[in-house]
């Protein structure tokens, strides 16, 4: 098969519902080689593929609930439930970490109307009045 002959739609439309492209280039017999080609071969395929990737991790992320109401109230079924679920949640967090990560960052423009203070704890020297003449020659 050759990239022109890819069902650009078809993958798109499995991926957006959570599938895999590995699944679907097995399902259709293709290697992914020759998929990445047809992907790759236009921008509006590559747009195409990024918008069904970010709707297909929505998918997997709700797959998750059907994931827990439909597990065995066995401690196998469970701990297989808890299995599928993490994986899918480890992996959404590293394809979409803005999302799907536990991190949130947090940034700052360096606006001159809105500094930075940290508070330490530390005592911050004061300015010296003019009466607070003191010998430190017993100091030295």
């Amino acid at each position: 098969m050759s990239p022109a002959d890819v069902d650009i739609d078809d993958l798109a439309a499995h991926i957006s519902e959570g599938g895999t492209l590995r699944q679907w280039c097995r399902d259709n017999e293709v290697s992914h080689q020759t998929v990445y080609r047809a992907i790759n071969s236009s921008k509006e395929n590559q747009d195409q593929i990024a918008r069904a990737r970010d709707l297909g991790y929505d998918a997997i992320a709700e797959d998750c609930f059907d994931i827990a109401d439909g597990a065995e109230h066995t401690s196998e079924g469970v701990q297989h439930a808890k299995l599928r679920i993490w994986t899918r949640t480890q992996l959404l967090a590293k394809w979409q970490p803005a999302k799907y990560g536990d991190k949130q960052h947090v940034t700052h423009a360096n606006d001159k109307d809105q500094p930075i203070t940290i508070v330490t704890g530390v005592p911050q020297p004061r300015e010296k009045d003019p009466g607070d003449d003191v010998d430190l020659s017993a100091f030295e």
